[in-house]
């Protein structure tokens, strides 16, 4: 499954799906958040995925058979029925609301492990701002995983990214 080489091509749908999502409402509440995300970017996934691909909320990890009790809250993949749970999996969000700094580190400690476990190609965690300072953590993160803050301003999705690198970027519309 070559065509999801990078953290680049998530980083592309996230954006586009994140500058979507123009109502309130949806930035009260992780859930409302993350459904209206995977409503606005799904014909992007299905559109260039083969058949047995999905996106997906993952609710349910069984350490017996992931290794791990970390959720994540959406994932594209081809699911494993019978199968090693490690293979194909291709991209993971987590989401969060008003994470402080030292939040998104804890978070994003858990959020590498659950990457390297079930090895996902690239993930991106998003946290959603309604209410406070809109910054973002400076860290060293691994070259396939990115942090993105969306707020609404004036009505407008603002889009921040902190690439691996630690630069960060800044999309509003």
């Amino acid at each position: 499954m070559n065509r999801y080489p990078s953290l680049s091509h998530q980083i592309k749908i996230t954006t586009m799906g994140l500058k979507k999502i123009f109502n309130p409402r949806f930035y009260n509440t992780e859930r409302g958040f993350q459904g209206e995300f995977s409503s606005n970017i799904k014909a992007a996934m299905i559109s260039c995925a083969d058949n047995d691909y999905v996106l997906e909320e993952e609710y349910q990890k069984k350490y017996t058979i992931y290794n791990t009790k970390q959720r994540p809250d959406l994932i594209f993949h081809k699911p494993a029925i019978d199968s090693d749970v490690t293979k194909n999996n291709i991209y993971v969000w987590l989401f969060k609301r008003n994470a402080k700094i030292a939040d998104i580190k804890n978070d994003f400690t858990k959020f590498i492990e659950l990457k390297n476990i079930l090895k996902y190609r690239s993930g991106i965690f998003v946290n959603i701002i309604d209410k406070v300072d809109f910054e973002l953590p400076l860290f060293d993160m691994p070259s396939e995983l990115c942090v993105v803050s969306a707020r609404l301003i004036n009505g407008y999705p603002n889009i921040k990214k902190i690439m691996p690198n630690k630069s960060i970027h800044r999309t509003a519309d």
